[in-house]
């Protein structure tokens, strides 16, 4: 089972494949959960008095978005993408903390990442915007924390 640590309202990369169900578990009941894809392309099924979702992938190639309305009042953000090489299978989401500093646990030429508890804070070195975990960062950021992280299509074990 996969752990992510994940800050409220910020978007998470989920890959999926159509010959696997895929389910995320919180630790608060879900109130609704929108997505953008028909129900023929993915479904899902409430599970465990709503405090799980199971993701049913009906095709390949999809990419679409999902928000998750929970009952204390916190959203989650996801990227529900198709993958046939890797792809999550049982997801457990738990809150993460904001925080900054920490051991330094990688840098190269673009970027530099720092061990910040829960997750990654991400120093971007270049002008551009980069992609880690999918999701764009400018200046700085924080990653949830997961081994390798993808940064700009590439795996880097931390």
């Amino acid at each position: 089972m996969k752990f992510f640590y994940i800050l409220a309202n910020q978007i998470v990369t989920v890959l999926l494949s159509s010959n696997t169900v895929t389910t995320l578990t919180f630790n608060n009941e879900i109130v609704n959960c929108d997505y953008g894809v028909s129900k023929s392309t993915l479904d899902f099924k409430y599970r465990r008095k709503r405090t799980s979702i199971s993701l049913i992938p009906r095709s390949d190639g999809f990419d679409t978005n999902a928000t998750c309305f929970m009952k204390d009042g916190k959203i989650y953000l996801f990227n529900l993408k198709y993958s046939k090489e890797r792809f999550h299978k049982h997801i457990a989401v738990f809150d993460a903390e904001t925080s900054k500093g920490g051991a330094k646990v990688y840098e190269d030429s673009t970027i530099r990442v720092f061990d910040a508890g829960k997750n990654y804070f991400i120093e971007n070195k270049t002008k551009t915007k980069i992609k880690v975990n999918e999701s764009p960062i400018d200046k700085t950021g924080v990653s949830s924390k997961w081994n390798p992280i993808n940064i700009n299509g590439k795996e880097v074990f931390l």
